[in-house]
Protein backbone atom coordinates (compact mmCIF):
# COMPACT_ATOMS: atom_id res chain seq x y z
CA UNK A 1 0.00 0.00 0.00
CA UNK A 2 1.26 3.39 -0.89
CA UNK A 3 0.43 6.71 -0.67
CA UNK A 4 0.66 9.28 -3.33
CA UNK A 5 -0.23 13.58 -2.84
CA UNK A 6 -0.02 15.91 -5.71
CA UNK A 7 -0.29 19.24 -6.14
CA UNK A 8 -1.74 22.34 -7.85
CA UNK A 9 -0.16 21.34 -11.38
CA UNK A 10 -1.11 19.07 -13.84
CA UNK A 11 0.10 15.70 -12.85
CA UNK A 12 -0.16 12.45 -13.73
CA UNK A 13 -0.18 9.23 -10.91
CA UNK A 14 -0.54 5.72 -13.08
CA UNK A 15 0.62 2.36 -12.56
CA UNK A 16 3.94 3.32 -15.32
CA UNK A 17 4.33 6.63 -14.20
CA UNK A 18 4.42 9.30 -11.61
CA UNK A 19 4.88 13.23 -11.51
CA UNK A 20 8.26 14.40 -10.23
CA UNK A 21 6.46 17.01 -8.00
CA UNK A 22 3.98 13.90 -6.48
CA UNK A 23 4.86 13.25 -3.23
CA UNK A 24 4.87 9.08 -2.70
CA UNK A 25 4.99 7.16 0.32
CA UNK A 26 7.07 5.01 0.02
CA UNK A 27 9.93 7.17 -1.86
CA UNK A 28 9.56 5.59 -5.57
CA UNK A 29 5.81 3.20 -5.53
CA UNK A 30 3.73 3.01 -8.09
CA UNK A 31 0.20 2.72 -7.58
CA UNK A 32 -0.69 -1.52 -8.08
CA UNK A 33 -3.35 -3.36 -7.33
CA UNK A 34 -3.26 -3.11 -3.53
CA UNK A 35 -5.34 0.04 -1.64
CA UNK A 36 -3.52 2.69 -2.81
CA UNK A 37 -4.05 6.32 -1.44
CA UNK A 38 -4.21 8.92 -3.99
CA UNK A 39 -4.72 12.29 -3.71
CA UNK A 40 -4.36 14.73 -6.85
CA UNK A 41 -4.42 18.02 -5.23
CA UNK A 42 -6.01 20.67 -7.76
CA UNK A 43 -4.75 21.35 -11.32
CA UNK A 44 -5.85 19.00 -14.67
CA UNK A 45 -4.85 15.42 -13.38
CA UNK A 46 -4.42 12.01 -14.82
CA UNK A 47 -5.23 9.43 -12.38
CA UNK A 48 -5.36 5.62 -12.37
CA UNK A 49 -4.54 2.57 -9.74
CA UNK A 50 -5.66 -0.50 -8.40
CA UNK A 51 -8.20 0.31 -5.86
CA UNK A 52 -8.31 4.38 -5.48
CA UNK A 53 -8.98 6.31 -2.49
CA UNK A 54 -10.75 9.50 -3.84
CA UNK A 55 -10.37 12.76 -1.06
CA UNK A 56 -12.84 15.42 -2.14
CA UNK A 57 -14.25 18.54 -0.05
CA UNK A 58 -17.42 16.20 0.74
CA UNK A 59 -16.03 13.17 1.86
CA UNK A 60 -13.40 10.15 1.03
CA UNK A 61 -14.96 7.34 -0.84
CA UNK A 62 -13.40 3.76 -1.99
CA UNK A 63 -13.72 2.70 -5.39
CA UNK A 64 -12.57 0.24 -7.73
CA UNK A 65 -10.68 1.62 -10.72
CA UNK A 66 -12.95 -0.94 -12.71
CA UNK A 67 -15.94 1.49 -11.42
CA UNK A 68 -14.01 4.78 -12.60
CA UNK A 69 -15.39 7.07 -15.05
CA UNK A 70 -12.64 6.40 -18.11
CA UNK A 71 -10.42 9.41 -19.05
CA UNK A 72 -11.00 11.49 -21.45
Amino acid sequence: MATFTGTAANETITPGFVSATVSRIPPGSLPGAGADSIDGGGGNDSLDGGVVTIRSLAAPATIPSSAAPAAT
